[in-house]
């Protein structure tokens, strides 16, 4: 038994480390979901939808409040849409939705904390998405803001509430999920990658063993005695080729955007916009 498992502890080590890894990606205790009650007792306002622009029905409005009231459990966040109509510049909206938060004390675990803000003026056609804590880490490069603003511009211009619809569900796919580049991937999606891998190389390895099994210690034998094959490797010539690789100086950085930045009321808040 102990020299077959000396046989295979290579295997047992891959296997061991590809599990691992996978029940760690996992989120079998995901971070931010375990569903803890709002603490945030100081928000002036429970409401999540402000239709100003008046491009949602009274009933739209209720079934994304429905909506936004079980994600913000799942995320622990607070979840704000907010349709304009005005002629404000880019940055005006922005700003917009700093003073909204600094005013209203959105945030799901305290004043100014975890909150998603979709700011969305149809008076320019420029959207701006406002993260603060919790979402504000998760959403720390151009690429993460960039794929949320893509599935909800895919649909608000036809409908706005399928748009603004898309924007919750998908910010609480990404928030529990795990990205890689540009795409999103779930937890169960990563471990059932890795125990694939991990069974593929079993099975290879395994197949290998058998195939090195055709010759047994007698198969070089004759008359008891080993009968190997004289080889001799002959080496022509030698052709050796020099090649300075240049090495970059740059210290490492971040991409653009996703950044935070300070409110008129001294908080952090990050976020990214663009025109639909």
């Amino acid at each position: 038994m102990k020299g077959y498992i000396r046989y295979i502890k290579y295997d047992l080590i891959f296997i061991a480390f590809l599990l691992a890894a996978g029940f760690l990606l996992s989120g079998i205790k995901k971070a931010g979901t375990d569903r803890a009650e709002r603490m945030n007792a100081e928000c002036v306002t429970q409401e999540r939808v402000f239709d100003y622009a008046d491009k949602l029905t009274d009933a739209q409005e209720e079934k994304l409040r429905k909506l936004i009231a079980k994600r913000e459990k799942q995320i622990q966040a607070d979840i704000v849409i907010v349709t304009l109509d005005e002629q404000m510049t880019d940055y005006d909206v922005m700003v917009y939705s700093d003073d909204l938060q600094d005013s209203w004390k959105f945030g799901y675990n305290e004043p100014y904390g975890n909150c998603a803000m979709l700011v969305d003026n149809w008076g320019t056609g420029y959207m701006w998405f406002h993260t603060a804590g919790n979402v504000l880490n998760k959403y720390n490069s151009d690429a993460r803001i960039d794929f949320l603003l893509d599935k909800t511009c895919e649909y608000v211009n036809m409908s706005p509430y399928l748009g603004y619809r898309a924007y919750v569900n998908t910010l609480t796919k990404n928030m529990q999920g795990t990205v890689f580049f540009t795409w999103y991937v779930p937890h169960l999606a990563v471990f059932i990658f890795a125990l694939i891998v991990t069974v593929v190389f079993l099975w290879i390895n395994l197949y290998k063993r058998g195939a090195r099994k055709t010759t047994t210690s007698s198969t070089y034998m004759k008359n008891q005695a080993y009968q190997v094959r004289r080889r001799e490797d002959l080496f022509i010539g030698k052709n050796v080729v020099q090649r300075r690789i240049e090495t970059s100086n740059r210290g490492g950085g971040g991409g653009g955007g996703g950044g935070s930045h300070r409110s008129g009321g001294g908080h952090s808040y990050g976020g990214g916009g663009r025109h639909h």
